[in-house]
């Protein structure tokens, strides 16, 4: 979208927010789910369960009440228009693996939705599996995943576009994995995520410091059983699990 094009879609959002009694909506950008919802009622389109559900979430109850009754100023080019939702539609199927042929319009303000807001209802999310679409499904999950690991994170101020490189560093730093050099420098180099660096960096030195106490204790385990001929170092060798049991067993039996 050009620079021009995102102005006049930006008055025209709010244009039809004044007309719609939505003004108390604070969210200008084009790319809200309300925009859809309004274009879609101003050219005389019903709107679906999910639209009207979304406008009752935001106690926009005025612009219920305007569009139950059926308020309208002008006609409009529906061809025209109707052909732009259509190719709008196409886009967010083959990006949400919808089949191409999927015919039920319910979806498109569904779909829109989750582009915008990244996020669904559980209503919603059934109504996807209802219809078999397994794909969307993950892909919705896999969104609301994200948007929880950036809260976490304190990675929220990361504008971005799923899927995004974040997420899977993301997903690595909550299992506790150790990134590469590149992940790090990648977070390190965007401003906005250095509080997620922060967070992974203390996460590493502490991983680290009981890596250490661990090898002390299997070193130490291995003196007191005298199995010093054992080379491997490692925790995770079959060995120190053993002595640890060992260990563990004689306390017991001590303290019976």
């Amino acid at each position: 979208m050009g620079e021009n094009e995102h102005e006049i879609r930006v008055q025209h959002f709010s244009l039809l927010k004044s007309k719609y009694r939505a003004s108390k909506y604070k969210n200008s950008s084009p790319l809200s789910f309300l925009y859809l919802i309004l274009r879609r009622v101003d050219f005389g389109i019903s709107i679906t369960d999910v639209e009207f559900q979304y406008l009752e979430a935001n106690q926009l109850f005025k612009t219920i009440k305007l569009i139950k009754s059926g308020f309208t100023l002008k006609q409009y080019n529906k061809t025209e228009f109707h052909q732009a939702l259509k190719n709008e539609f196409l886009v967010l199927k083959k990006k949400y693996k919808v089949p191409i042929n999927f015919g039920f319009y319910f979806l498109h303000p569904l779909l829109f939705k989750l582009d915008s807001e990244n996020e669904l209802t559980n209503s919603e999310i059934k109504l996807l599996e209802d219809y078999h679409l397994r794909e969307t499904v993950a892909i919705a999950n896999q969104i609301k995943e994200f948007t929880e690991l950036k809260i976490k994170y304190h990675a929220t101020k990361y504008q971005d576009f799923f899927p995004d490189k974040l997420f899977c560093i993301l997903k690595k730093i909550d299992s506790s994995e150790t990134l590469s050099a590149e992940e790090s420098n990648w977070l390190s180099n965007n401003s906005v995520l250095l509080e997620a660096l922060k967070i992974y960096l203390k996460q590493e030195k502490e991983k680290q410091q009981k890596q250490r106490e661990a090898e002390a204790k299997f070193a130490e385990l291995k003196d007191k059983y005298q199995a010093t001929k054992y080379p491997d170092k490692s925790v995770s060798s079959p060995l120190f699990s053993i002595l640890e049991k060992l260990e563990t067993e004689i306390i017991l039996d001590n303290q019976n």
